[in-house]
């Protein structure tokens, strides 16, 4: 990497900055020898950064919050592995998750990519950023009879939660697909729900045929409401956000969650204290573990294959674009390995009596040696001697 770029900014400028800038270069006569770095804006609007992407928050806070911290008033040729370890150590030292350390490594890299991709480059060389082992990824699927008690906690909260719930169990869609569901969308004529094209994360249109169950509390939930009404609201008209505090209420209830210590991930008393630290949190605090919003959607790909419905059916209705992610989605549970076990066991003992109640003279497994042939019987006299 050449001389004279920089991570860093000698003043520190509005919004979050990745891409090093040139600076001090021999062509660029009497510049000022300091650091400085592009601002985050004018790299997020062209299309070879956000490739499609409806948002940029996400990317800016990762930058903002754990990247710029470590890597200001540092230049980029200091930008080596080694450098990269470092910050690995760090932020594995905070308590972050290997898959969040992955997605700012990530980041760090496409700004190295979008350097070098500059005319004239920016950076000659991207260093070699190594990523860690994912080993988080989330397995939980709702049972049937889980089902039922954690429906029956959400009626107690309200009609937007009992709804909410169903569809996304019905049909395995995302929350935010859900949450941006206008009244429009709905058609209780023709039976159907659809998804607007640009409005879902592969920005796939999809249309699903109403249930039963869900047609009854659509019903309720647009009842009243004009076309660009949002479906799913609360009980005072706004529409639904965040509800990640009712979801670990309900879950809490129907014990399939519960809420720990943030810190240690112990269990804590009724009034937030917990005895593993010693502390004492607000409920708003507390970690909830257990089953999330988005086990519904490896729940339902589970149930469509179950159910017979053809895979590249499936993939359609939970909006699965890859046959890779959809096969992580359509785990395999305890209960269908048991009932593997017991196909297995019936075939070996229908081929056992099959057997056993077989000619035992052609099959020779009477006594565990072949029967002779008629006519080919052996003498068990002394075999003849030899002439002189």
């Amino acid at each position: 990497m050449p001389q004279g770029f920089s991570f860093a900014a000698k003043k520190k400028l509005p919004g979050s900055s990745f891409v090093p800038h040139r600076v001090n270069h021999p062509s660029d006569r009497g510049a000022t020898r300091h650091f400085r770095i592009l601002t985050v804006s004018p790299l997020l609007r062209p299309a070879p950064w956000q490739n499609g992407r409806k948002s940029t928050s996400d990317v800016e806070a990762r930058w903002r919050l754990h990247l710029l911290p470590f890597f200001t008033r540092r230049r980029a040729t200091d930008g080596t592995t080694d450098v990269v370890r470092h910050h690995i150590s760090l932020r594995l030292q905070e308590g972050a998750e290997n898959a969040t350390i992955n997605r700012e490594l990530s980041l760090l890299k496409r700004a190295f990519n979008l350097a070098r991709e500059c005319t004239p480059p920016k950076v000659r060389i991207v260093p070699y950023i190594p990523m860690l082992k994912e080993s988080n990824v989330r397995k939980g699927f709702l049972e049937w009879e889980q089902r039922d008690r954690l429906a029956s906690e959400c009626t107690q909260v309200g009609l937007w939660m009992r709804a909410l719930f169903e569809v996304g169990f019905t049909y395995g869609w995302r929350y935010a697909e859900l949450a941006a569901l206008h009244v429009r969308q709905v058609n209780l004529l023709t039976g159907s729900i659809r998804l607007d094209p640009g409005t879902t994360k592969n920005d796939d249109g999809r249309e699903v045929v109403i249930t039963k169950p869900v047609r009854e509390l659509l019903m309720q939930c647009v009842h009243g409401k004009g076309p660009d009404d949002y479906v799913f609201t609360r009980d005072d008209g706004r529409p639904v956000r965040d509800f990640r505090g009712t979801w670990s209420k309900v879950c809490c209830a129907a014990g399939l969650g519960e809420l720990v210590c943030p810190e240690c991930e112990q269990a804590i008393t009724a009034e937030g204290h917990c005895n593993a630290c010693s502390r004492k949190w607000k409920r708003s605090d507390l970690k909830h573990v257990g089953l999330i919003f988005h086990d519904l959607r490896r729940t339902d790909v589970r149930n469509m294959v179950r159910a017979g419905v053809p895979e590249r059916v499936a993939m359609t209705v939970s909006g699965h674009k890859t046959r890779r992610v959809f096969d992580r989605y359509h785990i395999v549970s305890r209960s269908d390995i048991a009932e593997a076990a017991r196909k297995v066991e019936a075939s070996q003992e229908s081929d056992a009596a099959a057997q056993k109640n077989s000619d035992a003279s052609t099959l020779g497994q009477n006594s565990g040696r072949v029967a002779p042939k008629p006519g080919n019987a052996r003498s068990t006299a002394s075999p003849p001697s030899l002439p002189n």
